[in-house]
């Protein structure tokens, strides 16, 4: 099966990939992995403190995956994947 990565992050972009991915999936019976980085300098506090932003970045990834997520079941009949990674990008 054909999977097709498509990057999360806060471009414009990012939402002409996720559709043509999508639809990409769709046509030829494959499936969408999507990919988001957060960046370690992010969290470079207090051990608490850069903890408690991790988990909240994370949440915010998973809320926005969620909407594209939605939308790639609902239209394209298509069930993506997400992969949360931390690193330099």
């Amino acid at each position: 099966m054909r999977k097709f990565m498509v990057v999360l992050d806060d471009s414009k972009e990012c939402l002409n990939a996720m559709r043509f991915a999508a639809m990409r999936a769709a046509n030829s019976g494959g499936g969408v992995t999507i990919l988001s980085v957060i960046s370690p300098d992010e969290f470079n506090h207090w051990i608490g403190v850069g903890d408690l932003m991790r988990a909240e970045a994370k949440e915010r990834i998973e809320v926005h995956f969620e909407v594209f997520a939605k939308w790639m079941r609902d239209r394209q009949g298509v069930n993506p994947s997400l992969v949360i990674r931390e690193g330099e990008v």
